[in-house]
């Protein structure tokens, strides 16, 4: 699990004060979704239900096993019907490939790409161009960007952020192997409690988008919790992950709640610290 972050300043600022406003429109109940989603029995018949619904600006699960695709769409359908505000920082879900090729597109700036992001009244060729390029090269370089590291949230100023699973791992042949790699993470206490899953991976990704718009990691609870000398004590109580830094600790919590009935006290207080900072950016609008 990886967190890409890139920003460029005037494009960033520009296009957030336009999409910082969007919001998930409930066009139908949440369990009608996850139905919905359940009988999505290809990658054109998800992409469609997406679509429809709005979840997202593109999505592309090529090279996703199915499975693994629609846990993604449930699991942004379950944080967007909690936080619909959400919304502005799913311009993209799918496989890492499929992201690459979408910023290809864009530095070419392709009229259907500008289209399906909002971007065609929002910003100029070059501004596009000059992101997409600056993007590709971000992710080319070394420890940084597209890797195999299961799933990462991308955070690139509202304009393209979303959550990208690799395709090398959750491909049909792998897709198997990825659960018994999951539970000996959470047997060692690396990952957070009943977190030994694939939506979990998808949910400490989400953690991170749903961080970057509400500012949690930089609030007063999760601060006071990475007071010094504090690291081993989040390590026994949520997980090692948690420990590392404020951010892994929001999603490391978030994943933590949203997998388990019984989420435990420190991942009951991330929970509580999301909450209360989402409220604030409701009324905010």
């Amino acid at each position: 699990m990886k967190q890409m972050s890139f920003e460029i300043g005037a494009l960033q600022n520009e296009l957030w004060q336009v999409r910082k406003q969007r919001r998930f429109v409930m066009r139908s109940s949440e369990e009608r979704l996850h139905e919905l989603v359940e009988n999505a029995w290809s990658e054109d018949s998800l992409a469609q239900l997406v679509r429809k619904y709005g979840l997202c600006d593109v999505c592309d699960f090529s090279g996703l096993n199915i499975s693994a695709a629609r846990v993604l769409v449930n699991c942004a359908i379950a944080a967007l019907y909690r936080y619909p505000l959400l919304r502005s920082r799913f311009c993209y879900l799918g496989s890492q490939k499929g992201y690459v090729a979408l910023v290809k597109k864009l530095t070419q700036c392709d009229a259907e790409t500008m289209k399906a992001l909002g971007l065609q009244h929002i910003c100029g060729a070059e501004l596009a161009r000059s992101f997409g390029q600056g993007l590709l090269e971000f992710m080319a370089e070394p420890s940084r960007g597209t890797g195999n590291v299961l799933a990462q949230a991308v955070l690139a100023g509202g304009f393209l952020d979303g959550v990208l699973l690799d395709e090398r791992d959750f491909s049909t042949e792998r897709f198997r192997e990825i659960k018994e790699s999951l539970e000996e993470s959470v047997r060692i206490g690396h990952f957070a409690k009943d977190c030994a899953s694939v939506s979990a991976v998808i949910f400490h990704e989400i953690g991170h988008l749903l961080d970057s718009l509400c500012g949690v990691s930089e609030g007063a609870a999760v601060q006071e919790a990475f007071r010094e000398g504090r690291e081993r004590k989040i390590a026994k109580e949520l997980s090692a992950y948690a420990a590392t830094s404020p951010a892994e600790y929001v999603a490391e919590g978030f994943a933590e709640c949203m997998s388990s009935g019984a989420p435990r006290r420190a991942a009951r207080a991330v929970a509580e610290a999301i909450a209360k900072s989402y409220q604030t950016l409701e009324a905010s609008r």
